[in-house]
Formats: structure tokens, C-alpha cells, sequence
């Protein structure tokens, strides 16, 4: 693994940002994680081809992440390149007069809700208070209340790992629960097409959304650093109704915690490792699994060593 010799081929193709020995606690929702060797910040779809072309050249492992929601990143950091999707063209909106909506990837979905709804379109209110970009949503499906983000899309733009860029359908994402066919594969979302419904008067679904982020505030641990939900719900109950359930919450190991706010949510304290994280996360398990039969499945992805 050559990171000098592709770091000098790198700079001479690359408009973006570069950054060695990074700490991954300043770009994770969590705010834990080691060093990465690399960290780039590609402004453009051409800015990861370059990036692609050279970790391929110098077999350089790397990572792509978003906005670093629904991610823990090991104490040892992680070798190679981490690819963060959050600036410049991924971060676009472009609304047109049917109701098409292009978004980059990047765009957070609270200011993609926002925004669609100051332009009378209606149908994102409710993921407003999903703390990530939408091309994380989009690869795991995410939603809230009922509903999901794949229902609202038409087209996927992505570029492959090995450098060329592909567009792909709604129904070739396979959308389901929590998962969509985008997931494992070699490829990074860049661009979103959605189609939104243009109404005259959203005031009744722009209420709606103040009140679901009120309910957020109310129900989760929202002062504290986390990932979000940390287990999926298994099917006919919800992780976090479990997680009380088996008298976990406020369950500490170090500075990471159970919330006593939401049973789904582990919060750093203030200096949790990541090794304290893993460690909660088994007892959690352990516990749910002994009072309840249900053996919780993880919803945030680990990476590094």
C-alpha cells in the first residue's frame, strides 16, 4: 500500500480536499473513531473517478461515508482512504416544474425536506429529523413514520469503483425494509432523482413535520453525540421497546451509555471509545436476547481495525 505515491497522482487530477492522519471523531455523529490514513472530500463526479483510478493504481483500500450518521469507527482507525460525500456539486438541489427533484448526494435530509416543502412540494415532511445525507439514506432505505425514501425515487446516479459512471432505475435499487439492492455493491451514490407532488398550500404538511421534529426532540437523546438507532427492529417489535424491556436503559460502559431517553440510542458522554461502544452493544444484546428470544440485529456500520 503506496499512500505517498497516491497522494502525488492524486493531486495532479483532484479539485477537492485532502487530509492526512485525519481523526474520524470530527466526521462522525458519534464524534468517536481513530485516524485515517487519508481523508478526501471530492467536490465532483470526475473528483472520484480520479480517486477510484488512483486507490485502484496503488491498491489502496477505501470507504466511502456521508455525513457520518450510522457509523462507529474502531479506535485504530482505518488504513487507506475514507471518501466523504459532502461537498460542493453532491450538495445541489435542483427543483423542476413537475416535481422532479435532483439532489446530490450529500444534501442532508433536513434541508432537502425543507427546502422541497418551500417549493409547495409535498412528501418528505417526514424525514425532516433523519440525521444524514441522502445518499446514505438512499443506500439503506431509510425512513420514518411509515414511510421510506425509495418510494419517492425514479433514478440513481452512481460511480462504479472502477471508474465509470451508471444510472440505474428505482426498481433496479430493489427497495425493502431498512435495505435496498445498492447496498455491498462496488459503487457510490452521487445524484438522486425524486418525484414530489406540487401542491398549492403544504402549510397542513409543513405543521406536520414541526410537530414530528417536536416528538424527536421530546423522545430522543438529541444533546448527546450518537449514531442514531443502533439496532434494527425486528419484525412485529421495536429494539428500543426490547432494549427497556430487558432493563437496559442508562446501562454505561465508560462514557458510552444506553440512553435513558430512547433504548435504541447509545450516547457518548463525552469520552466514549469505540471499544466501550462494542462492548454496550454485546451486553445489550446478551440482555435482550436472554429476556426476550429476540436477537437484535446492528443498524450502524463499523469500519477500521
Amino acid at each position: 500500500m503506496d499512500i505517498a505515491s497516491f497522494l502525488t497522482d492524486l493531486q495532479s487530477r483532484f479539485q477537492g480536499d485532502i487530509f492526512t492522519e485525519e481523526p474520524m471523531k470530527k466526521h462522525t455523529t458519534w464524534k468517536i473513531g481513530g485516524k485515517a490514513d487519508v481523508l478526501v472530500r471530492p467536490y465532483s463526479e470526475a473528483d472520484l473517478q480520479a480517486i477510484f483510478t488512483c486507490a485502484n493504481r496503488y491498491e489502496i483500500p477505501f470507504y466511502v461515508i456521508g455525513k457520518g450518521s450510522n457509523l462507529l469507527v474502531t479506535d485504530g482507525g482505518i488504513r487507506g482512504v475514507v471518501i466523504e460525500i459532502s461537498a460542493d456539486e453532491f450538495q445541489k438541489i435542483t427543483i423542476q416544474d413537475d416535481g422532479t427533484v435532483l439532489a446530490g448526494a450529500g444534501v442532508s435530509m433536513a434541508r432537502l425536506a425543507k427546502e422541497t416543502l418551500n417549493h409547495n412540494l409535498a412528501g418528505l415532511g417526514w424525514s425532516a429529523g433523519i440525521p444524514g445525507s441522502l445518499g446514505g439514506a438512499v443506500m439503506m432505505n431509510a425512513g420514518a413514520y411509515g414511510y421510506h425514501i425509495g418510494s419517492y425515487v425514479t433514478k440513481i446516479n452512481l460511480v462504479e469503483y472502477i471508474g465509470s459512471r451508471r444510472q440505474i432505475s428505482k426498481a433496479e435499487a430493489d427497495f425493502s425494509y431498512r435495505h435496498s439492492g445498492l447496498m455491498g455493491q462496488p459503487w457510490v451514490v452521487t445524484e438522486v432523482a425524486l418525484r414530489l407532488v406540487p401542491q398549492g398550500d403544504v402549510s397542513g404538511e409543513i405543521q406536520q413535520m414541526k410537530d414530528w421534529l417536536k416528538e424527536r426532540a421530546a423522545k430522543q437523546p438529541l444533546d448527546y453525540p450518537s449514531a442514531g438507532s443502533v439496532f434494527k427492529n425486528p419484525e412485529g417489535s421495536h429494539a428500543g421497546y426490547l432494549v427497556e424491556q430487558a432493563g437496559c436503559r442508562g446501562m454505561q460502559v465508560g462514557d458510552a451509555q444506553v440512553s435513558t431517553k430512547h433504548g435504541n440510542f447509545i450516547v457518548n458522554l463525552g469520552n466514549a471509545s469505540a471499544s466501550d461502544v462494542l462492548s454496550l452493544i454485546e451486553k445489550v444484546r446478551e440482555r435482550v436476547l436472554q429476556n426476550s428470544g429476540h436477537k437484535l440485529e446492528l443498524e450502524v456500520r463499523i469500519l477500521g481495525e
